[in-house]
């Protein structure tokens, strides 16, 4: 609980606490020490205005004659007095060498106690004072009361020092015995209290005159004295102010130009109202400002002379208020370390603020100079690590208006920068600076001029110790000229790699350049610089083309030294130019004499321009194998190492490549004159002793898989006379080799052999021949194919060069034989093959000419004379797969014959065709060579024809396919539509008024059932049928009719069963309706032409005179309930 504050003293006077042991009225413990001295101090500076009170009331009247004038007491006054004032100390001893007492007219009565010594009980000195004045207030003196004005100390020794906690200890005189003043709060409210003492309160100024201080920082771990220093305390009422002025000691061997000088101002409110502090500082030690406060901690590794002020504050709880400061700092060394070598500076100056609550720093200047630059920042800073009061490290960030970097011997002229950042954190002890990043930018292009930069960017670690200086550093610069890079280059840094760069990295843009410096002090600096550049130009080997638009990047370090190329060219005297994006130029071992470059080679270009460098020196291939360097077309990616010494006059033997890549897009009309060689990919090796080329290509478009050697240095011209090999055939052969054949006709890749022959001053003569392995052969109009897995033989000759011909081709697979030639139309594909036979699976025999209709159209076909058998077309079109379909082909029929079955064909047959998928079109021929029939026909199931056939003589086609004989006239439409199995077809028949005469079945049929006007009608005029429709299978031996019917006015009669084509012989069963007209009426009941009342009947035997068999009880069933009776109808199985 917080106790009451004691004023009461002995005899009348007394110091602010409570009693030993007790808590502090501020609730804040003090040691028992602390309190005695300083009781001890106040107590000799009471007693001693009492004794200046007595000895002033004892000689007043004779003061009054000896104005002017320093009367000394006798020496027993003094004694007294020192026993009188040792009585407060608990066994303490006051000693007293003096007392004066001097008295003005105008100025006021003072006593003066001279060489006062105050010791502890133990004998240790707590306080040395040699003068003490006292000057009286004269208006309290005429009141009978004695009022001290005026406290006067000269020559006081003062001992201060701060803890490593922040609190203060109090000392006077040479005496070690301090009293602790506590914390800076703590400090001025023992300020206030002793201030507020009765005995104190009416002294209006302490002045403290030759002032000796001892400032002993033990968190800084240094001592500060300075001598005849000035110290004016001033109270009027409750506000109190206080001046120190002090000159500080040169530094060193005393060359410094001036004294250092400090000026504090203190201004204390009244009780409640905080404090204002303020100082001036004149070439004071950087490092001396820097151990004061926190907030100027970042000063400490200057070596130099700060001037300026510094304003602050404390509030009424005695916490420190916002710092704002101006610094000057003169020129000096910035050395963190005694073991780091100074770096030398002008001058900087500083004006900043400081806000204690969240421990940051804003400057709003900060501005350095040096030789080697300067600059002018404005950022913030926070202490870190203040948890013992006193930060650990800044961590900040800068923004920089205006920045020059002119590092001697570096730069050719200064570059400037006109903003830029920076985020560091600096440790002070020991002294580390990382910068997290640095960037530095300008927006004046003329700015950069001198070092062709824009932008510079970096990032690093600094730290000093007692090795000295340690240096790992990031430099980046986003843009620069290549010529001006030398100029970032130290010469003395890998000074080989910067004289080759100097030399033959030519013009262009060097981007996100970065040089990696790690130093420590006294070693050898260790420099690694990689760099971006663009629409430079490079010079790789002394005898080659330059290297022109290139970018890239490069590295050196540690002695080596690499170049890589991410775009760049050259351009040799024929091809075009060489791309050479991801070629490497690259050193090892910079230190080696001669040093030995490799180039890791990556080209692509034409095969001109590769082979045009390879003849190149050193190289020269082509000359020495007496080859043209137009001697293909195509392009080229090379990859492989050159290897040579970097010295002048370089000749071939000292080059050692070896050299690999590919050869794409290939085209040659020089390998084999006339005709084109072309390649997908092809192989290329070049080594010192001879160019392969190897892999598989295509002449005019025919895979073949060969070698091409050109050994080097030999100068004959040899090449070869014949190029022989396998070859792949398929549709690329047809087509490069214009054999004309249908587009799809030919699938699959087999392999042929093959030989060329080159005669001198002649076109190329070529031959093949092959078993068709792996090849599919397709004549989609025709339905024949060979599967790819099928055999066979195919021999061609022919021509090669300008005009090619196919002079012979001869084709045997699958049941096709074709011998036959080719020739082709002005400007290539096919003008007409013409086949003296083909013969085909045996439904084909026949010449056939296929007639070019122009590129991207199959050949039309044209069939003259021989003959078709559709009975074995589909079996053998459906045979091999493969095939596909040659589009719309027009097919132009004048045929011998056509067979559809084996009792009908079309004699002679005529026909437009077209074959898209199957047949399509019309056509005409006599059925058997007798009735006179026309139709279309359409592609049907399994691609077998489908026919529509037409005639307007029925009775006549029934008669010549030899179906029923007795028919004559009426109009006939039938449609045939193939069946899955082979020559069978479902028919579909619609005749209209058809006559029918002197059918002996239907005689019978009306005999038996004793119907003699029906008999009469059909041996006379004949039955005439209105409407007879049939459904029927055909088969090549027998017709099976499913559903028939004919109706007409004497008769209806359905029929169904089967006739047998071969033997003529039919079995068939229906219903006889007679009288048809009139029983018609309950046909809803039955089926078509079935009246309500018929006969059902059976009709057996041979088709000229059948057998009849009726059923008469039939009659009496109503035609609603025949089909219970009805027998199953005949079928090929049990129909006779």
């Amino acid at each position: 609980m917080k106790q009451q504050q004691d004023t009461g003293i002995a005899d009348g006077h007394g110091v602010s606490g409570s009693g030993d042991g007790q808590p502090a009225a501020d609730g804040v413990r003090k040691p028992r020490s602390a309190r005695r001295k300083r009781r001890a101090l106040l107590w000799v500076i009471f007693v001693a205005f009492d004794l200046a009170l007595v000895l002033a009331l004892a000689i007043l009247l004779g003061g009054l004659m000896l104005a002017g004038r320093d009367l000394p007491a006798p020496d027993w006054v003094a004694e007294r007095a020192g026993e009188v004032l040792s009585q407060g100390l608990g066994g303490g001893q006051v000693e007293i060498g003096e007392v004066t007492l001097r008295l003005e007219h105008r100025a006021l009565p003072e006593v003066a106690f001279e060489a006062v010594r105050v010791t502890a009980p133990n004998g240790a000195d707590l306080a040395e004072i040699p003068r003490l004045g006292v000057s009286l207030d004269k208006s309290a003196l005429l009141q009978r009361r004695v009022q001290p004005k005026v406290l006067t100390l000269d020559g006081a020794a003062v001992r201060l020092r701060r803890k490593v906690d922040g609190s203060l200890d109090l000392g006077f005189g040479g005496g070690m015995g301090t009293a602790r003043l506590g914390s800076v709060e703590e400090a001025l409210g023992v300020v206030r209290r002793t201030l507020a003492l009765p005995g104190i309160a009416p002294i209006k100024r302490i002045d403290l005159r030759g002032l000796d201080l001892e400032f002993s920082d033990e968190r800084a771990g240094e001592v500060w004295r300075v001598r005849d220093g000035n110290l004016l305390v001033e109270q009027d009422g409750g506000a109190l102010s206080a001046a120190v002025d002090f000159d500080m000691p040169k530094q060193g061997d005393g060359d410094a130009e001036t004294d250092a000088t400090v000026a504090l101002r203190l201004s204390i409110g009244e009780a409640g109202a905080g404090a204002q502090v303020s100082a001036l500082v004149k070439n004071v030690p950087a490092r001396d400002i820097a151990a004061q406060a926190p907030a100027l901690s970042w000063l400490k590794p200057l070596d130099a002379e700060v001037s300026g002020a510094l304003i602050t504050g404390l509030d009424e709880d005695g916490r420190m208020e916002p710092l704002n400061g101006t610094l000057e700092i003169g020129s000096g060394v910035f050395q963190p370390e005694a073991a780091a070598q100074p770096i030398p500076f002008d001058g900087a100056r500083a004006y900043f603020g400081y806000r204690p609550r969240e421990e940051k720093l804003t400057f709003q200047e900060l501005a350095f100079s040096a030789p080697d630059g300067s600059f002018t920042a404005t950022g913030h800073a926070y202490l870190d690590g203040m948890e013992t009061g006193w930060p650990e490290a800044l961590v900040g960030q800068f923004q920089f208006t205006d920045v020059r970097l002119d590092p001697p011997g570096f730069l050719p002229r200064p570059a400037h920068f006109d903003g830029g950042a920076v985020d560091l954190k600096v440790s002070l002890d020991p002294f580390e600076a990382k910068l997290g990043q640095i960037v530095l930018t300008t927006s004046d292009p003329e700015a950069g001029e001198a070092a062709g930069l824009s932008r510079l960017e970096g990032s690093g670690r600094v730290t000093a110790d007692g090795g000295g200086w340690h240096v790992a550093l990031d430099l980046g610069v986003d843009q620069i000229e290549a010529g001006s890079l030398m100029a970032l280059w130290p010469f003395a840094m890998a000074p080989r790699t910067r004289d080759w760069i100097d030399r033959n990295l030519i013009g262009g843009v060097v981007e996100n350049a970065s040089a990696g410096l790690r130093l420590d002090q006294g070693a050898r600096p260790d420099l690694a610089v990689t760099f971006e550049f663009r629409d430079a130009e490079v010079r790789a080997l002394q005898s080659l083309p330059t290297i022109t638009k290139a970018s890239g990047y490069a590295s050196t370090g540690r002695g080596q030294f690499a170049l890589s190329l991410d775009a760049g060219r050259v351009v040799p005297p024929q091809g075009g130019p060489l791309d050479l994006a991801g070629s490497v130029f690259k050193v090892m071992d910079m230190t080696t004499n001669p040093r030995i470059a490799e180039i890791e080679w990556h080209s692509s270009s034409s095969v001109t321009a590769a082979l045009s460098l390879l003849d190149q020196e050193p190289f020269r291939f082509l000359q020495k194998a007496g080859q043209p360097v137009t001697l293909a077309e195509g392009r080229a990616a090379l990859d492989g190492t050159i290897a040579f010494p970097m010295k002048r006059g370089i000749r071939g033997p000292d080059v050692d490549f070896d050299i690999a890549g590919d050869l794409t897009g290939i085209s040659s009309e020089q390998a084999v004159p006339g005709r084109q060689l072309v390649s997908d990919r092809l192989d290329l090796v070049a080594r010192p002793v001879g160019l392969t080329i190897a892999g598989e290509a295509a002449l005019d478009g025919v895979p073949l898989d060969g070698i091409f050697d050109l050994p080097l240095g030999t100068a004959t011209g040899s090449r070869p006379v014949n190029v022989g090999g396998t070859i792949r055939i398929g549709g690329d052969f047809v087509r490069a080799f214009g054999i004309g054949l249908p587009e799809g006709s030919v699938t699959g890749a087999g392999p042929a052999r093959f030989t060329v022959e080159l005669p001198a001053g002649a076109p190329p003569l070529f031959s093949l021949e092959s078993s068709l392995e792996g090849v599919g052969l397709a004549l989609s109009a025709v339905g024949w194919s060979l599967p790819e897995a099928g055999e066979g033989s195919l021999s061609v000759s022919g021509r090669l060069g300008a005009n090619p011909a196919v002079d012979a081709l001869r084709l045997d697979a699958a049941g096709l034989l074709a011998e036959g030639r080719v020739s082709l139309a002005e400007g290539g594909g096919l003008d007409r093959a013409e086949f003296q036979r083909v013969s085909l699976g045996g439904w084909l025999d026949a010449p056939v000419t296929l007639l070019g209709r122009g590129p991207g159209l199959s050949p039309a076909i044209a069939i003259s004379g021989g003959q078709i058998d559709l009975r074995r077309a589909r079996a053998a079109g459906g045979g091999g797969g493969g095939g596909s379909s040659a589009g719309r082909t027009p097919i132009s029929l004048a045929l011998d014959r056509l067979r559809i079955s084996d009792s009908l064909s079309l004699a002679p047959f005529r026909g437009e065709l077209t074959s898209a998928g199957g047949l399509t079109g019309s056509f005409s021929g006599n059925v058997n060579g007798a009735a006179p029939v026309a139709g279309t026909v359409r592609p049907g199931r399994g691609g077998a024809a489908a026919l529509r056939v037409q005639s307007e003589n029925a009775g006549a086609v029934f008669k010549a396919a030899g179906i029923f004989r007795q028919a004559e006239g009426g109009s006939m439409t039938l449609s045939l539509d193939p069946r899955a199995e082979t020559g069978e077809y479902d028919g579909q028949l619609a005749v209209s008024d058809v006559r029918v005469r002197s059918a002996s079945g239907l005689a019978a049929l009306a005999n038996a059932i004793s119907l003699v006007g029906l008999i009469d009608e059909l041996n006379g005029s004949g039955i005439v049928f209105s409407d007879v429709e049939a459904a029927f299978r055909l088969t090549p031996s027998y017709v099976q009719v499913t559903r028939s019917s004919g109706v007409g006015p004497s008769l209806g009669i359905t029929m169904e069963g089967v006739y047998d084509l071969a033997g003529g012989i039919l079995d068939m069963q229906g219903v006889f309706s007679p009288v048809y007209m009139v029983n018609s009426i309950g046909s809803i009941f039955t089926r078509r032409g079935e009246g309500l009342f018929g006969v059902t009947y059976r009709m057996r035997g041979p088709a000229s005179n059948p057998s009849v068999e009726v059923n008469p009880l039939s009659a009496l069933t109503p035609g609603m309930f025949r089909d219970l009776f009805r027998a199953p109808p005949p079928t090929p199985r049990n129909g006779g």
